[in-house]
């Protein structure tokens, strides 16, 4: 059982992190991960508060299904 090849559909990955300290940053540096075709990405708060965060992962979702 690959669980990477079950997620992603290959077997190797790469994904990039995102340290968020604003959602128009964040979006642009997601926006730049997806051009490069990442299959996901990581991302870890760099000081936005929670409903922010929030906001930002609902809205990531939104464009990146």
């Amino acid at each position: 059982m690959n669980r990477i090849r079950d997620a992603f559909g290959v077997d190797h990955v790469v994904l990039p992190v995102v340290h968020p300290i604003g959602l128009t940053e964040a979006l642009a540096s997601v926006e730049i991960a997806y051009a490069a075709g990442a299959k996901g990405i990581f991302t870890i708060n760099q000081g936005m508060n929670d409903s922010q965060v929030l906001a930002l992962v609902r809205e990531i979702h939104r464009r990146y299904p």
